[in-house]
C-alpha cells in the first residue's frame, strides 16, 4: 500500500492527498485545513478533462501539482516549483516494488528529458555497454553511484547483470533520475545515449 508519509523527504515536497482504489481519501501531514476545499476544486477539473492524465506535471504561479495514476489509486502531491519529480517516480516505484507490483511507472520531470524507446527486444545489452554506462554515471555522481544503481535498478524489477535491450532506456531515466545537476544530467544522457549505437 502507498504511503503518503513516503514522499516526505523529497525536497520541495510541501503535502499530498492520495485516493485508494476504495475511494478513501489519505491527507499528509502537512495538508493545510482548506486542503480538502482545494482537492474538491482539483477533482471537478479532472472529472470533467476529457483524457485520461496518468502522469501529469502541472505549475501555478505558487505551486506545482503532480498527479499519479495507477491501480494504487490517485496521488496528488503539492510541491514546491523547482521540485524534482523525478524522485517522487524513485519514491513510488520503490513503494510498488515492495508490494510485488512488476509494473512500473516511468519517469517524468518538467526539468527532465526522459529518453523514450520502442524497442521490444529481449537480446541482452553487452556487459562491457553496462559497465561504461555505469563509468559514466560514477562520474557525475562518486564512488557510491555504483550502490545506488542496484537499490535503484531493483527496485525497478532490474537485473543490472542482465539488461535487455528493451530495458535500456528505463535504465538510463532511472540513473538519470540521481543527478540534481540540469546539466550533469543532460551530459550523462547525451553520452549514454552514443552507447545505444554499440549494440
Amino acid at each position: 500500500m502507498i504511503q503518503i508519509s513516503d514522499f516526505d523527504g523529497i525536497a520541495g515536497y510541501v503535502w499530498g492527498a492520495h485516493y485508494d482504489p476504495s475511494g478513501r481519501t489519505h491527507l499528509s501531514a502537512g495538508a493545510p485545513t482548506e486542503s480538502h476545499q482545494q482537492l474538491n476544486l482539483v477533482g471537478r477539473v479532472l472529472a470533467q478533462a476529457p483524457f485520461q492524465m496518468p502522469v501529469a506535471d502541472l505549475l501555478f504561479a505558487d505551486f506545482r501539482l503532480l498527479i499519479r495514476r495507477g491501480c494504487y489509486g490517485v496521488l496528488l502531491l503539492v510541491c514546491e516549483r523547482d521540485a524534482n519529480s523525478a524522485l517522487v517516480d524513485v519514491v513510488l516505484m520503490e513503494s510498488r516494488s515492495e508490494e510485488g507490483d512488476s509494473s512500473v511507472m516511468s519517469l517524468t520531470d518538467s526539468n527532465f528529458s526522459a529518453v523514450q524507446s520502442l524497442s521490444l527486444s529481449t537480446a541482452p545489452i553487452p556487459g562491457e555497454i553496462v559497465e561504461e554506462l555505469l563509468d559514466l554515471w560514477t562520474q557525475v555522481l562518486g564512488p557510491l553511484a555504483r550502490a545506488f544503481a542496484k537499490k535503484d535498478t531493483q527496485a525497478a524489477g532490474l537485473d543490472l547483470e542482465q539488461i535487455q535491450t528493451r530495458d535500456w532506456s528505463r535504465l538510463l531515466n532511472i540513473l538519470a533520475a540521481r543527478i540534481d545537476n540540469e546539466e550533469k544530467r543532460e551530459h550523462f544522457l547525451d553520452c549514454a545515449v552514443l552507447l545505444k549505437t554499440r549494440f
